[in-house]
C-alpha cells in the first residue's frame, strides 16, 4: 500500500456542445483512447479510489483473468491484452458495419458448415465456463462474501461434465466430429466480442463505463482464446487450481454472509422468492456498501483502508466480469445446437425477433424465438429500450450483407414477387448433400424513430448463401433474446449503484440511453423449415413470423384478421405469387381508422376510476338529460291541467297531469336500472355510476367489451380492482364480491394484453401454455423441454387439453378454450404459436 500523492487523476467528463447536451448523444465513443483502456487493464498492479481512501494506493491485487497459469508468460499476456484493446477500441470508435469473415469451410451455408458453427459456439461456451470458474475461485479464496457460490458450483459441474466427456471421447477414437480451423474459432470469438462491445457501449452513456467495459472485455477475450486453443490442458489446470464445493472462505468483517450464493445474473432460479435482507446484501455486493455512498460515511478506522480498497476493486471487477460472461454465455448457449432430447434439426429452424405494437397506450412487447424453438418475451420498457441498440447493430449488418449479396433477382425494391421467386429458386436446390446450401434466408422490417406507420412498408428479404454471412447476422440477432437483454439490464442497475453515489464520479455516472418509438422485425429461417410452415393448415400452430400478432395484424380491427399477404415478415408461405399487395388502400385505411379509434377509446377509459369491486364512471350528461326529460313530462302535465281547466265537461284535466307524473317516474326507474343492476340514488344524483361487470361497463360507456377486458388486463398491476367469475381465470386479483368478468376473452384481447398462447404437445394431447407478457413483465421463457421460467410469477396459465374432432359431443364449440392456473401441465415439446384466431378463452 502506497501514498498516491496529492494530484488527482482527471475526471472523465464528456464535453458539452453548443446546445448544452452531452456529446454522448452524438458520437461519444470517439473520445476513447487506447491508453485509458490499458490503464484499467492494469488496475490489478496499482489501484486507488479517492472517494474511499484519499492518497492511498494498493498493489498486488488479484488478476481475475490471468492466463499465466496456462503457460503464457507475462510479456505474451501483455501483448495479447494490447492487441485486444486496440481491436475493441477501433470497433466502438468507428461506424463500420461488423462482419464475420470465415475460411473456405464456411463459404456455403451447408449442413456441414452449420455443424462447424455449432462446434465453434460450443468451444466458446466451454472456455467461458472455465473463465467463470477461475474468477469465482479467486473470489472464494480471497473475498468469500463476493463469491457467488451457486455460480461457482454450476461452473464446476459444467467443467466436470466436460472432463467426463473428454475422457469418453479419448476412449472412442473412431467417433467422427466436424473439424474447424483455429482461425475460424478466433474470428468467431472476435466477432462475438465486437458485437457485445458495440451494444454494451451503446445502451448507456458514461466515459468510465465505456473504458471499463472495453478493458474487461479485452482481458476476457484474450483468456477465452487461450483456453479454447488448448482446452484439455486448461481444463485440467483449472480443475486443479479451482476451489471445490464448500471451500469458500467468508470473512466476518464485512458482514455479508447472507449474500453468498446469490447471483442476479447467472445461475439463480428465476421466480424464486428473495427476502428483503438478502436482496439488500445482493445490492451491497454489486454496488458497494451503503456507507461508501453516503456524504457522511462510516469512519474508515473501523476497517483497514487497504482492505476497503481491495474490496472495492474486487466489487468493480466482479460486476463487469459477471455481466460480460453471463451475456456471452447466454448468447452461445443456444447456438451450440439442439439437445439430443429435442426433435429439432440443426438446419431446419426459425430464429426471429419481433417487437409488436398493440396500439393500446403505446404498449410494446418483444418476443423472440431461438433456433431450439425456445420462446422468450418481455414487456419491460427498459429492456425494450435497450433492444433498440441491438436492432441498430443487426440492421447495419443486414444492410452490409445486402450490399455484398445483391444480385439482379434481388433489387432494392424487394417486391413480393421477387421474394417469392427467390424462395421458389431456393426450394428447387438439391439438399441431400452436406455440401449443398440449405437455403438460409433473412427477412426484416425496421423503422427506427418512427411512430409505427413505417411498419406498413414492404418487408425485405435476401438469401444467405455463405455461412459467414449467416454468422454475421445470427450473433446480433441472438443478442435480442430477452434473457440476454435482462442480463444487460441487471448490469446497468448494478453499475449505477456502484458509481452514482461517489462524488468523484457523479459527473460521469451511467445514463441509459432513451429512444423513441420504433418498429423492428427480423427473421432468419431455412428452406426446409419454410416448407413445413407452408404445410400448416388454418388454425394450426405456426412460427413467430407467421403468428397472429405478426406486424400490424392486431391493428386491423377488434378481431385478429389478415390484412394482406405481407402481414407476415416471413417469406410467402401460401404459394400464391399474385397475393394482394400490401399497399392496398382499404387495408391501410382500416389500420389507421382502428388506431384512431383505439386512441379515442383509451383517452375515454383513462377517466375511469377503478375501485376494489367496480369501476366508477361519470355520466352527468346521461343523468341530466334523463332528469330534464322527466321535468318536461311533469311540467307538461301540470301545464295541461292548468290550461285546460274546466273547458272539457266531465273530465278532470289533472288526470293527465297524474298520468304524466307516473310516466316520468316509470321512465326514470327504467332508465336508471336498464344498464346496471344497482345504482344508488347518491351516485345517480352526483352523475356517476359504479359498474360491477364488463357488460354493465360496456353498456354505460359504449366501449366494446373486448377492449374493456384488454384495458383491465393491462392495468391490473397498478389498479385496486378485484375480479370474480365466470371468466376471470387469467386475472390475478380475485375476490368473491369483485368486478364480474362475464364475457370470455377473444384471441385479439389476449394478444393485445400481452398474453400469448403457445401450443404444446402435452401428456394429455395438445395443450396450451401462456407466455405472460403483461405490462411490466421483466421477461419470461418457455423452453422446448417442459420448462417455464418467469421473473416474479410462479403460476402458469394453461389449457391441459385442446378439443378436437373426438370431443365434438363433449365440447359443442371447439373454439372455446377452458384455461386453468397452476403447475398442472407438463409437455414434451413446443409446437408453435396458437393459430386459432376465432378462439374464446373461458
Amino acid at each position: 500500500m502506497h501514498r498516491a500523492g496529492n494530484s488527482k487523476p482527471p475526471t472523465d467528463s464528456l464535453p458539452k456542445d453548443s446546445s448544452g447536451l452531452s456529446q454522448s448523444e452524438h458520437k461519444p465513443l470517439r473520445l476513447i483512447e487506447e491508453s485509458e483502456v490499458l490503464k484499467v487493464v492494469h488496475l490489478y498492479k496499482r489501484y486507488s479510489n479517492p472517494s474511499i481512501a484519499p492518497e492511498i494506493e494498493v498493489t498486488n491485487l488479484p488478476n481475475y483473468d490471468d492466463v499465466t497459469q496456462y503457460r503464457v508468460n507475462e510479456e505474451a499476456q501483455e501483448q495479447l491484452w494490447a492487441a485486444e484493446v486496440s481491436r475493441l477500441v477501433k470497433v466502438v470508435t468507428t461506424d463500420t458495419a461488423l462482419e464475420f469473415k470465415g475460411s473456405k469451410d464456411l463459404a456455403v451455408d451447408s449442413k456441414k458448415s452449420y455443424e462447424i458453427f455449432a462446434l465453434l459456439a460450443d468451444q466458446v461456451w466451454q472456455a467461458v465456463n472455465i473463465t467463470i470458474y477461475d474468477g469465482e475461485s479467486i473470489l472464494a479464496r480471497q473475498l468469500g462474501n463476493l463469491c457467488h457460490a451457486n455460480t461457482l458450483n454450476l461452473s464446476r459441474e459444467a467443467l466436470g461434465y466436460l472432463w467426463d466427456k473428454e475422457e469418453a471421447d479419448s476412449e472412442n477414437p473412431d467417433a467422427v466430429t466436424p473439424r474447424y480451423i483455429r482461425e475460424d474459432l478466433f474470428n468467431f470469438i472476435d466477432y462475438c466480442t465486437a458485437v457485445m462491445a458495440r451494444i454494451l457501449c451503446s445502451v448507456a452513456d458514461g466515459q468510465h463505463f465505456y473504458v471499463h467495459v472495453l478493458a474487461h472485455l479485452a482481458k476476457i477475450t484474450a483468456k477465452i482464446k487461450i483456453v479454447s486453443a488448448k482446452f484439455q490442458e486448461c481444463l485440467r489446470t483449472s480443475m486443479k487450481n479451482g476451489v471445490r464445493d464448500g471451500k469458500i472462505q467468508v470473512p466476518d468483517q464485512f458482514g455479508l454472509r447472507e449474500q453468498q450464493g446469490r447471483n442476479p445474473t447467472m445461475g439463480q432460479k428465476r421466480g424464486a422468492g428473495v427476502s428483503p435482507n438478502s436482496e439488500i446484501n445482493m445490492h451491497l455486493s454489486l454496488g458497494g456498501r451503503k456507507a461508501m455512498h453516503d456524504e457522511d460515511p462510516i469512519p474508515l478506522d473501523i476497517y483497514r483502508k487497504g482492505d476497503m480498497l481491495r474490496h472495492r476493486y474486487s466489487q468493480e471487477c466482479s460486476s463487469y466480469r459477471r455481466c460480460i460472461l453471463a451475456t456471452l454465455r447466454c448468447l452461445v448457449l443456444s447456438l451450440r445446437g439442439p439437445s439430443r432430447l429435442m426433435r429439432t434439426s440443426m438446419t431446419s429452424y426459425e430464429m426471429c425477433a419481433m417487437l409488436y405494437d398493440t396500439g393500446l397506450e403505446g404498449f410494446r412487447t418483444l418476443v423472440f424465438q431461438d433456433n431450439s424453438n425456445n420462446i422468450y418475451g418481455t414487456s419491460n420498457a427498459l429492456i425494450v429500450n435497450y433492444a433498440r441498440s441491438v436492432f441498430d447493430v443487426l440492421n447495419r449488418a443486414v444492410l452490409h450483407i445486402c450490399d455484398r449479396v445483391e444480385t439482379e433477382s434481388f433489387q432494392r425494391s424487394n417486391t413480393i414477387a421477387t421474394i417469392d421467386d427467390s424462395i421458389n429458386s431456393a426450394n428447387n436446390r438439391p439438399s441431400d448433400s452436406e455440401e449443398e446450401s440449405v437455403g438460409t434466408q433473412v427477412s426484416w422490417n425496421y423503422a427506427p424513430d418512427e411512430d409505427g406507420s413505417a411498419g406498413l412498408q414492404v418487408p425485405k428479404c435476401i438469401m444467405l448463401e455463405s455461412m459467414s454471412h449467416v454468422i454475421t447476422l445470427i450473433i446480433p440477432l441472438g443478442m435480442n433474446s430477452p434473457e440476454v437483454l435482462n442480463q444487460v439490464l441487471n448490469f446497468i442497475v448494478a453499475l449505477s449503484m456502484l458509481t452514482d453515489g461517489h462524488a468523484e464520479r457523479r459527473k460521469d455516472s451511467i445514463m441509459p440511453r432513451e429512444y423513441s418509438k420504433y418498429t423492428a422485425n427480423f427473421c432468419l429461417t431455412m428452406t426446409e423449415y419454410s416448407k413445413s410452415q407452408r404445410a400448416c393448415g388454418p388454425g394450426e400452430p405456426t412460427s413467430l413470423s407467421n403468428s397472429l400478432m405478426r406486424r400490424n395484424n392486431l391493428l386491423s380491427g377488434r378481431h385478429v384478421t389478415d390484412i394482406g399477404r405481407a402481414a407476415s415478415i416471413a417469406p410467402n408461405l401460401s404459394g400464391d405469387t399474385q397475393g394482394k399487395p400490401y399497399q392496398d388502400e382499404l387495408a391501410l385505411e382500416r389500420i389507421h381508422q382502428h388506431q384512431n379509434e383505439l386512441d379515442w377509446m383509451t383517452r375515454k377509459m383513462n377517466t375511469w376510476v377503478f375501485e376494489e369491486n367496480g369501476v366508477m364512471v361519470r355520466c352527468k350528461l346521461y343523468v341530466w338529460t334523463l332528469i330534464l326529460l322527466c321535468f318536461l313530462l311533469v311540467g307538461g302535465g301540470v301545464s295541461v291541467g292548468v290550461s285546460v281547466g274546466e273547458r272539457i265537461v266531465a273530465v278532470d284535466p289533472f288526470n293527465i297531469t297524474t298520468y304524466c307524473w307516473v310516466l316520468a317516474a316509470f321512465l326514470l326507474l327504467v332508465a336508471k336500472n336498464i344498464r346496471v343492476q344497482s345504482w344508488t340514488w347518491n351516485d345517480f344524483l352526483h352523475g356517476r355510476v359504479l359498474c360491477k361487470s364488463v357488460s354493465e361497463l360496456s353498456s354505460v360507456t359504449g366501449v366494446k367489451e373486448q377492449l374493456i377486458l384488454a384495458k383491465l388486463l393491462q392495468d391490473e398491476s397498478i389498479s385496486f380492482l378485484d375480479t370474480r367469475g365466470p371468466y376471470n381465470t387469467v386475472f390475478r386479483r380475485k375476490s368473491k364480491d369483485g368486478f364480474s368478468i362475464d364475457r370470455p376473452l377473444s384471441a385479439w384481447t389476449m394478444l393485445i394484453s400481452g398474453l400469448i398462447m403457445i401450443e404444446v404437445e402435452s401428456t394429455n394431447g395438445r395443450g396450451l401454455v401462456c407466455l405472460n407478457l403483461r405490462k411490466g413483465t421483466n421477461y419470461e421463457l418457455l423452453l422446448n423441454l417442459k420448462q417455464y421460467q418467469s421473473v416474479g410469477v410462479t403460476d402458469t396459465i394453461y389449457c391441459d387439453r385442446l378439443s378436437d374432432g373426438k370431443d365434438r359431443w363433449v365440447h359443442r364449440d371447439p373454439n372455446r378454450v377452458r384455461l386453468k392456473v397452476g403447475q398442472g401441465i407438463t409437455w414434451k415439446r413446443i409446437l408453435g404459436f396458437y393459430g386459432n384466431q376465432h378462439a374464446e378463452f373461458i
